[in-house]
């Protein structure tokens, strides 16, 4: 069985000159239910900014490992030791019997990033001890590096008891893997970027995220991101896409799903998007997905949902885009859903005519269409085709066009509706032309 512990499920505490994410009980924090993992008892993610020291302090009867992803790690202990570690690096200290220890950032310029573990000895009152080495990337990449163990293979630095810490470097594609021997068991932390694991993805929490080019049979959930790219391309995802609650900020500041096929449904909501949100894109760009699409609360600059072969519903609901929200080009196998977002500048459910010129397609809907109660502050709400072009969406059921607002017009253009066109309550009210309705039409010229 493999328990998910996502970023903000850890306890985090800032003390202005560090700032720690405490796995287990640790100092202040206490948890029963997260008391350790077998031997081990703390697992800690600390930073400490430039030039922070952390004062000299006992321990005893436990095995410290310590690994550095980044910064220059400074130790200090009692037994006379004082030296540097840089990135790549790792150290077990045996505390045995008793020892002092002082964690430092070596730099005066650059944040400290360090993971601490305590281990409890097979044994107590050990003589005290301390050990180091530095791995380099090559070692690390694309495999598992064990860096501390119960032995010493490998140029493994020893600890007392029976557990080990592996380190590893991945490059986009590669996998590796690790058989556990009866009654063992793995904690594993993701430091930077995203992997897949039995199926199913993990994100760090803290960086950009670009997944490209894999195949999970699981699930892809990633939430509480905080980087300037969340981008999920050219993979096959067989369970269900959920980005929810991330950061995605300036340079390029993107969330863009875009030319993969999922198998259940995708899901982006309460993000905040300094740029676009996209979920597909035309020119071969779009997706193809089994189940439902949803953007639900999303704060962007613009969102787009564009050339889609969606297989269940979509909805555009209660976004608000600083600037467009469009949707041309999507093939919807049963409703579509737009309500209560905001733009100002774009509002198109339909074809129209891009930034470079091109011709974008409009939608093809096998259910419902409804567009309602959408306020666009500067220009129009239009719905089918802009009024430059002639061929807006092709509806199978109803078509409804209600409660929107628009600073110039409510355009209700070029539509092809076997079932019935409704419009109502509409400020301004309806733009109508050039719709074909196999139903009742009740939307006034």
């Amino acid at each position: 069985m493999i328990k998910v512990r996502k970023a903000d499920e850890i306890y985090a505490k800032d003390g202005g000159w560090f700032h720690a994410k405490w796995h287990f009980s640790f100092d202040d924090y206490h948890d029963p239910q997260n008391m350790g993992f077998g031997t081990m008892r703390v697992f800690n993610d600390d930073t400490l900014v430039p030039g922070a020291v952390w004062p000299m302090h006992p321990h005893r009867d436990i095995e410290g490992l310590t690994y550095v992803p980044s910064g220059t790690f400074r130790h200090e202990d009692n037994l006379g030791n004082l030296y540097t570690m840089p990135a790549g690096s790792v150290q077990r200290m045996t505390l045995g019997s008793g020892a002092y220890h002082s964690e430092q950032n070596g730099s005066e310029t650059e944040p400290l990033r360090f993971i601490q573990i305590w281990i409890i000895p097979r044994e107590t009152g050990l003589e005290p001890g301390v050990e180091s080495r530095q791995t380099t990337a090559e070692e690390r990449t694309n495999r598992l590096l064990r860096v501390i163990g119960p032995d010493r293979e490998g140029g493994s630095l020893l600890v007392h008891q029976d557990a080990a810490m592996y380190v590893s470097r991945l490059e986009v594609g590669q996998s590796v893997s690790h058989a556990f021997a009866p009654d063992f068991g793995g904690y594993l932390l993701v430091l930077d970027g995203a992997l897949t694991i039995n199926g199913d993805v993990l994100a760090d929490g803290a960086t950009d995220v670009i997944i490209s080019g894999i195949r999970v049979e699981g699930n892809v959930d990633i939430k509480n991101s905080s980087g300037t790219r969340l981008v999920v391309i050219n993979s096959e995802i067989l369970g269900n896409l959920k980005l929810n609650h991330n950061t995605v900020s300036a340079g390029p500041g993107d969330l863009a799903i875009i030319r993969n096929t999922i198998g259940g449904n995708v899901e982006t909501k309460s993000n905040s998007v300094a740029d676009t949100l996209f979920v597909g894109a035309c020119a071969t760009n779009g997706n193809v997905v089994g189940g439902n699409v949803i953007i639900e609360n999303n704060t962007v600059d613009d969102i787009q949902l564009a050339c889609n072969d969606i297989g269940g519903n979509a909805v555009i609901m209660a976004n608000t885009a600083s600037t467009d929200v469009r949707s041309p080009g999507n093939s919807v196998g049963g409703n579509y859903t737009v309500t209560d977002n905001s733009a100002t500048r774009r509002f198109v459910v339909g074809s129209f005519i891009a930034v470079r010129g091109a011709e974008l397609p409009a939608n093809t809907i096998q259910g419902n269409l409804v567009v309602k109660g959408n306020v666009n502050t500067l220009a129009s709400v239009i719905v089918g085709s802009d009024p430059s072009l002639n061929s807006g969406n092709t509806v199978s059921g109803n078509l409804t066009i209600k409660n929107n607002t628009a600073a110039d017009e409510v355009f209700v253009k070029a539509n092809a509706v076997i079932g019935n066109l409704k419009c109502a309550g509409n400020d301004p009210g309806p733009t109508v032309a050039g719709n074909t309705v196999g139903g009742k039409f009740d939307c006034a010229e």
